[in-house]
């Protein structure tokens, strides 16, 4: 596909720096399945006044702040409506980057898929989180996924925008992107198929 600006180079041959275990900044659990580091609820935060509740987001601290207490602290006054349309976002922030992974690794996007199954592939059974090209995460696989996205994809631009960026503009539109996903499948039913073997996650679609 065009328009990649490197990604199979990048990939490949090891220009985006990280792995599984790379991303340290600290992180939070969303529900059971997902850990989102904290970097990337920030970026939620600054675009969209998302703060770290809802859906499960347990409290997580990085440094001397705690991201649980200042979505606590955000959330004072607001009325019940608002407090669910920011737990909606920010589960969905949460969702996006694997949801986009699939997308990439359907839409054949060079590099990305080579990437994904070597990370995987190398993990114990229980904590893989690509099964047969398919994006499947679970309690155990998770944090695996997040590691390795925020250390190998999160910074890479395709179509003109980083993947974190993609991510982000999916969780807020509540929309795939056409140009990195098609529009063959629906933001919910690439939910369901994504979080199908986690138990918690898969009674709620934040997409639907």
């Amino acid at each position: 596909m065009a328009g990649h600006d490197g990604l199979s180079e990048e990939i490949r041959h090891g220009r985006v720096r990280g792995g599984p275990r790379a991303s340290r900044e600290g992180r939070c659990s969303v529900g059971a399945g997902i850990v989102v580091s904290v970097r990337g609820m920030r970026q939620a935060a600054a675009a969209a006044t998302v703060v770290g509740l809802a859906l499960g987001i347990s409290a997580c601290s990085s440094g001397s702040g705690s991201a649980g207490s200042a979505g606590s602290a955000g959330s004072a006054g607001s009325s019940p409506g608002a407090g669910t349309s920011r737990a909606l976002l920010t589960a969905r922030s949460a969702a996006a980057p694997a949801m986009l992974t699939q997308c990439a690794i359907s839409q054949h996007v060079a590099g990305v898929a080579a990437s994904a199954e070597k990370d995987s592939g190398q993990l114990p059974a229980s904590q893989q989180w690509l099964h047969s090209g398919k994006v499947m995460l679970t309690p155990a696989s998770g944090g695996q996924f997040t590691g390795w996205f925020e250390g190998q994809l999160a910074g890479v631009v395709v179509h003109g925008k980083r993947f974190d960026q993609w991510a982000l503009g999916a969780a807020m539109s509540k929309k795939l992107p056409a140009a990195l996903c098609g529009t063959a499948t629906s933001a919910s039913a690439l939910y369901e198929q994504v979080f199908a073997r986690d138990p918690k996650l898969s009674k709620s679609n934040p997409w639907g």
